[in-house]
């Protein structure tokens, strides 16, 4: 079971970093792109997240967790978000009922590969997008991901400080966790394609993702602080003793980590991802710090102090650059004043 786990969480790790930025480019930009670029994109991602896991030897689970994660901003770009959820329901139905019968990497793996059908229900582009057009965004996206991929050392830092056992314990909460995270991911995609559209309400689908977020927000802190502990009791009350604090304090986490995706998603809008991307950068590096300072005291319950600490300054630091965007982002467009009519040609209503 440790091991097992373990290997989950190093190939969801190798995954994200597989994809590089085009996730973020695909949602964005991919109805003005070329068939050839997006098979392309895809290709590439397939080809590179196969390579990081040959290097772990964790080659085939790397490979189909990259490309199913990538289908779902190729299917938001394609204009299907609803499939993107019903694609990962049936996903995280999948997984629950395959992992009392198969051990869990299969139990991931095997709806993960059989999922990749999805692909099929896209709608391939037939413009051209210019490198031109791009190149910043594609940057800054790359960025963001290489500081959102630092916690991903947390597993491997948990082995070699904890040893294989606590790692263990670590990583079957961390599954629920992640989970939580691949719900919130799912919500700014939609958002961004939606308001690409040059006919897009701005102000109504603002006020739409701000209440959607808000909702899956305190989602998250039933879900992963109250759930998430019962949880546990499937793989045995052992897993549960050590894990249930530190679901309690990620729950809350991710509670007051919502503006602060609110506000990511905004930039992403606005073109002005720079700040939050550093805000990420150091909140990442200060969880790993902080981990690695408490974990001697704390255990695994460290990973859900750092956390909570991290995101609740970040949550400060984003607190005025977010009330900006939102003022920016909820200006109602003002209507087009009707043009004079012309009193040579406008008949006389008295005769």
């Amino acid at each position: 079971m440790g091991a097992a786990s373990t290997a989950i969480a190093v190939a969801t790790t190798l995954s994200t970093l597989g994809m590089l930025g085009f996730a973020q480019l695909m949602e964005r930009f991919l109805p003005r792109a070329s068939t050839r670029q997006v098979l392309g994109a895809i290709a590439f991602v397939g080809a590179f997240s196969l390579f990081l896991g040959w290097l772990f030897s964790l080659p085939w689970l790397t490979l189909v967790l990259a490309l199913f994660a990538l289908c779902d901003s190729y299917l938001i770009g394609c204009g299907r978000p609803r499939l993107v959820a019903v694609k990962n329901l049936i996903h995280a139905l999948s997984k629950f009922g395959l992992v009392f019968i198969l051990p869990i990497d299969w139990a991931w793996g095997i709806p993960t590969a059989a999922l990749l059908i999805f692909y099929c229900f896209g709608t391939l582009p037939k413009r051209k997008l210019y490198l031109a057009d791009v190149s910043l965004y594609f940057t800054h996206s790359v960025g963001w991901l290489l500081a959102q991929m630092i916690p991903g050392l947390v597993t491997p830092l948990m082995i070699k400080e904890t040893g294989l056992d606590q790692a263990a314990y670590f990583n079957i909460a961390w599954v629920i966790v992640n989970t939580s995270f691949v719900l919130i991911s799912m919500l700014g995609g939609p958002f961004v394609a939606k308001v690409a559209n040059a006919d897009a309400n701005m102000a109504e689908a603002t006020r739409t993702l701000i209440r959607i977020i808000a909702g899956v927000s305190a989602l998250r802190l039933i879900g992963v602080s109250a759930l998430g502990p019962l949880a546990l009791f499937v793989y045995g009350t052992d897993y549960a003793y050590h894990g249930y604090l530190l679901l309690i304090l990620m729950g809350i986490a991710h509670f007051i980590g919502g503006p602060f995706y609110l506000y990511a998603t905004l930039a992403r809008i606005f073109g002005r991802i720079g700040y939050p991307m550093l805000v990420q950068a150091l909140s990442s590096a200060a969880v790993i710090a902080l981990i690695w300072l408490l974990l001697p005291s704390w255990g695994i319950t460290s990973v859900g102090i750092a956390y909570l600490i991290v995101d609740s300054t970040a949550f400060l630091a984003i607190a005025l650059p977010l009330k900006r965007a939102l003022q920016r982002a909820l200006r109602e467009p003002q209507p087009t004043a009707a043009p004079e009519p012309d009193p040579a040609i406008t008949p006389d209503p008295s005769h």
